[in-house]
């Protein structure tokens, strides 16, 4: 089938990072390979994923001046872009809670008929702005706000009385996945927790606990985080208290962690809120090779 002459912005905040950014990465393959005619434009400047389309890099520019001018001269360059290209449709994956410049966005950037807004959380109030009478009118004129699962689109139609929300869940490509996990098969037995660290929202305090008082440190099976953030050394430091240094191992942010998903024993999720999270399905996707079992806790069950 061939759609070249239809043409689409995926709009994300990055190209690398976490679960929303590879989401986006896959979507402009995915399409691309469909025949679109795609556009990617990053808020900032970590192009980190593999990807498909033209590429404007807004982060870039961010780098260079993050003025007040220089965010009104990036806004230009975005407005000017989309003008240019008059695309068919727009898929904002951004995180979208400032009230006041969200308002301008949607209201004189983008053709409100043509935007597609997605919302990746089931917190809610990180994809709508802050102001809620403002929040629940904004949109309203899109033809489709996307959520990632089922509870999102409820809390979502709750919270803002939006109509036009509909559940499309996070794809995979199963045998790229594949491919990359038998490329860095791991050795040994460890359970695995990846992504953002950032303790406040992904709750690696829990899992760290949690372990410490589990039979796993008794029987040899490690845990390995991977990923980077904020709050990276503040957990090492409790782990250094709970003498835990030689378990619980530390890996920086990996552009290909499928080896060790594909490797652990099983992979843990302790996020406070999540939407649907790509750790689930990539792990179920990639049956870990001991068991072929997911443990999960978040605040609700997805």
């Amino acid at each position: 089938m061939n759609h070249s002459k239809t043409k689409i912005a995926i709009i994300t905040t990055s190209l690398g990072g976490g679960g929303a950014e590879r989401s986006s990465a896959l979507l402009s393959i995915l399409l691309s390979d469909l025949g679109y005619d795609i556009h990617v434009v990053t808020v900032l400047d970590d192009i980190t994923y593999d990807y498909k389309g033209k590429l404007l890099n807004l982060g870039s520019l961010k780098n260079n001046n993050d003025t007040l001018f220089g965010r009104f001269n990036r806004l230009i360059v975005f407005n000017k872009f989309l003008k240019e290209n008059n695309f068919d449709w727009i898929i904002d994956n951004r995180i979208r809670s400032s009230t006041w410049s969200e308002l301008v966005i949607s209201r004189f950037v983008f053709n409100p008929n043509r935007v597609i807004y997605v919302v990746r959380n089931f917190n809610v109030g990180l994809y709508f702005p802050k102001i809620k009478f403002i929040a629940k009118r904004i949109y309203k004129e899109s033809p489709y706000i996307i959520a990632v699962c089922d509870d999102t689109k409820y809390e979502i139609q709750k919270e803002y009385g939006y109509k036009n929300v509909l559940r499309i869940y996070n794809p995979i490509d199963k045998l790229a996945l594949l491919n990359a996990a038998n490329d860095e098969t791991k050795e040994g037995n460890f359970i695995l927790s990846y992504g953002r660290i950032d303790d406040e929202v992904k709750n690696y305090s829990l899992l760290i606990e949690g372990y410490s008082k589990s039979i796993l440190p008794k029987n040899n099976i490690a845990l390995y985080i991977i990923g980077d953030g904020k709050d990276v050394e503040k957990l090492k430091h409790k782990v250094k208290q709970l003498a835990l240094e030689d378990k619980i191992i530390f890996k920086p942010k990996l552009v290909n962690p499928f080896g060790y998903v594909k490797s652990a024993l099983f992979t843990v999720l302790t996020s406070r809120h999540e939407g649907f999270p790509r750790v689930i399905i990539e792990s179920l996707a990639l049956e870990p090779s001991n068991f072929s079992r997911l443990y999960f806790r978040t605040s609700r069950n997805y």
